[in-house]
Formats: C-alpha cells, sequence, structure tokens
C-alpha cells in the first residue's frame, strides 16, 4: 500500500512540475522597446524620394478640417 501511495505522489510531483513548465512557457516573453531610440536613423522626406510639399499639405488639411490625429510618423521600410 505505501508503494502504491508513493507512486502516486511521484505523479502527482511529475504532473504539477509539468502544468507549472507549460504555464511558463505559453506566456510570451515581455515586448522589447520599439520605441524610437539614438540608434534609429532620420532623413528628410527628399532624402528617401518622397515630396515634403505633400505632407506638408496633409498636415495643413488635417489642421484646417479638425482632424483627430495626434501623430504623425512616416517610416520607410529596408532603409538603408
Amino acid at each position: 500500500m505505501k508503494l502504491l501511495q508513493k507512486k502516486k505522489d511521484i505523479t502527482l510531483h511529475i504532473l504539477t512540475i509539468f502544468i507549472i513548465l507549460v504555464f511558463f512557457y505559453s506566456h510570451p516573453a515581455a515586448a522589447a522597446n520599439i520605441y524610437p531610440s539614438a540608434g534609429w536613423h532620420t532623413s528628410t522626406p527628399e532624402e528617401q524620394g518622397m515630396n515634403s510639399k505633400i505632407i506638408a499639405d496633409m498636415l495643413e488639411w488635417i489642421h484646417v478640417n479638425n482632424r483627430d490625429v495626434h501623430d504623425f510618423m512616416p517610416f520607410i521600410e529596408d532603409c538603408k
């Protein structure tokens, strides 16, 4: 009888450890800070082949038409 109880205890401990490991591995790690930093590359719209007048016109339109825009940050993927 003691052997059976000991096997149940070991099984319960193993199951508990397994559940704890599954719980910790199922939650994603905290996201890295991706906000702008000193390491980000910056350039003018013209340096990226964009027309800054179009951007200025857009910002003016937003202001004149009272649009609820708080931020505007154009970005270009794969910039070098």
